[in-house]
């Protein structure tokens, strides 16, 4: 399997997960999925609950951490952004911890973000295609647990660990 097609099996096994998790708290959900991988965001969604109507933007990830090792989710800068570009009223995080059977929702529209820790972490150096490496970095929030929502989800049927 090429590396494009894992990782499009890997957004695919993601966005199921995260939208069996809203569909467990809306009484009807309806998704669009971005089929395009570098437009910013994974999927949009309108939900239903109680005759009042939820739209959202939603930004899926997955983490192979184990949640005790660390007190911060890691949403990048440019991820961010990106979400705000799209006019859906609330902009979601969902980030899936495999290890841990667990999925983080986080409503970014209740996260003031002048007070969220911003780093600037190295990445994994990058060969081009003429042999050159260069060092590639990139801004992020580290994002705080408490202000995201916890859902146990039995991953092993997707991720073997």
């Amino acid at each position: 399997m090429t590396d494009e097609l894992k990782v499009l099996k890997h957004e695919t096994v993601d966005r199921v997960i995260t939208t069996e998790i809203l569909n467990s708290l809306f009484d009807d959900c309806v998704y669009e999925f971005k089929e395009d991988r570098y437009n910013g965001i994974d999927m949009c969604c309108t939900a239903t609950s109680k005759q009042q109507s939820f739209t959202m933007d939603i930004e899926v990830k997955y983490r192979k951490i184990l949640l005790s090792t660390y007190k911060t989710t890691m949403l990048e800068l440019e991820k961010y952004n990106a979400l705000l570009q799209y006019a859906n009223k609330y902009k979601v995080y969902s980030v899936i911890y495999p290890f841990d059977d667990v999925v983080y929702l986080f409503n970014l529209n209740r996260i003031d973000f002048a007070k969220i820790e911003k780093i600037n972490i190295p990445l994994p150096a990058e060969t081009l295609t003429n042999g050159t490496t260069y060092d590639r970095r990139k801004n992020v929030f580290l994002v705080p647990f408490h202000f995201g929502t916890s859902f146990q989800y039995d991953c092993s049927e997707y991720y073997t660990h």
